[in-house]
């Protein structure tokens, strides 16, 4: 039976069962960070792209690599937000499609080794680079979880992103949102005036994906990929895993890439611009004051 393309072989992919029957123990939430892009990118200063992707335990690089690089809608980002990455797939990956980036594992599985963590990447500098290890781990297979941060320096303005991965929902609601808490709070600590955050929340029901939306709402962030549509099928079932929230930045435009099968996610994007500040409102307000 021919497999389908961009897949790697049947026997590396985890089946249903053997994803469930997975342990893992925490690892030192150390980040790495490397520099391999351009000192000054050609991407423009006028819209903020950010992909978002789930790569399956990161097993399939080359087909990740493949489809950051050849699709237009994901090549063009100004930030790459991945989870289930290990150290040496991040690496590879940054490294030959001429990124910067940072890393951090948040878990290792007991049996093989493997890390498992987040990172961004970005042609653009990353400068105040941070992890924040998230609370709660599922009893029944669960892993310790993270969410990693870096400052884009963007021509535009610097932008504060964050790449999130939440636990699985054999952890109740209640402690997931405890873990959705945790990363706004910190997301919007120091105030940002540009604030993206990317990932995948988990929210396998319509039920968890209103009460993100919800909390969120209580941070003043905004969920700007609500019109890309699903990013997992399973089971014959869609789902709305992944997620972008901002403030400080308005969706032009998202879509989710559907014939990228690195993943049993889709990648996900979003086209963002600054919000236009509090001040250019007054000013603004007051020329047209002046003119009645």
């Amino acid at each position: 039976m021919m497999r389908l393309p961009n897949l790697p072989p049947k026997r590396e992919r985890l089946t249903a069962v053997n994803r469930l029957r997975r342990r893992a123990r925490a690892s030192d939430p150390n980040l790495i960070i490397g520099h391999y892009g351009d000192d000054n990118p050609t991407l423009g200063a006028h819209t903020f792209r950010v992909v978002c992707w789930n790569i399956e335990d990161g097993l399939d690089v080359d087909g990740g690599i493949r489809g950051l690089s050849e699709h237009e809608n994901l090549s063009t980002a100004a930030a790459f937000c991945l989870q289930e990455m290990d150290p040496a797939g991040v690496q590879r990956m940054a490294g030959e499609l001429g990124l910067n980036y940072v890393y951090s594992e948040s878990s290792k599985d007991h049996r093989t080794g493997r890390g498992f963590g987040n990172a961004i990447l970005s042609p653009f500098p990353l400068a105040n680079c941070s992890v924040l290890r998230l609370p709660h781990v599922a009893k029944a297979y669960g892993r310790p979880r993270a969410a990693v941060h870096a400052e884009v320096k963007w021509p535009g303005g610097d932008v504060s992103v964050w790449s999130v991965h939440a636990e699985i929902p054999s952890l109740s609601l209640t402690r997931r949102i405890g873990q959705y808490t945790a990363v706004a709070a910190r997301a919007i600590a120091h105030n940002p005036d540009h604030l993206v955050l990317a990932g995948d929340f988990n929210t396998t029901t319509l039920t968890s994906v209103d009460a993100i939306d919800e909390l969120y709402e209580l941070f003043e962030l905004e969920r700007v990929s609500a019109s890309a549509g699903p990013s997992l099928r399973r089971a014959g079932k869609l789902f709305h895993l992944d997620h972008v929230f901002t403030r400080g930045m308005e969706p032009l435009d998202a879509g989710v890439e559907r014939e990228v099968k690195a993943s049993d996610h889709w990648p996900l994007w979003v086209e963002l611009q600054p919000s236009r500040s509090k001040l250019f409102e007054a000013i603004d307000s007051a020329e047209f004051g002046e003119q009645l």
